[in-house]
């Protein structure tokens, strides 16, 4: 989770698209759960900073979902197996 890094704000929004989750966070309205490359600048000058370093989110299930009747397309295979690969470990 990220926050802006003088946060003393209790007002929360929930944001759905990066550019709104990002000017959240910039603008001391809250928490994001994100990645490090969302604000990777933000985090090494100190505009925000990362909490809870010890929580993570659940693990979830994924599925990669084919049309019946048709064969998947080569790219979608591979991205489909590459995908496997990353999440194999």
């Amino acid at each position: 989770m990220i926050r802006a890094g003088n946060s003393n704000s209790r007002r929360s929004k929930v944001w759905s698209q990066s550019t709104g989750i990002r000017a959240a966070v910039k603008a001391d309205m809250g928490l994001a759960v994100t990645s490090d490359w969302m604000f990777w600048p933000e985090l090494q000058n100190g505009e925000v900073l990362r909490v809870l370093e010890d929580w993570t989110l659940p693990d979830i299930d994924l599925w990669a979902v084919f049309p019946t009747g048709r064969l998947a397309s080569a790219k979608a295979r591979a991205f489909a197996d590459f995908v496997k690969t990353i999440i194999a470990g």
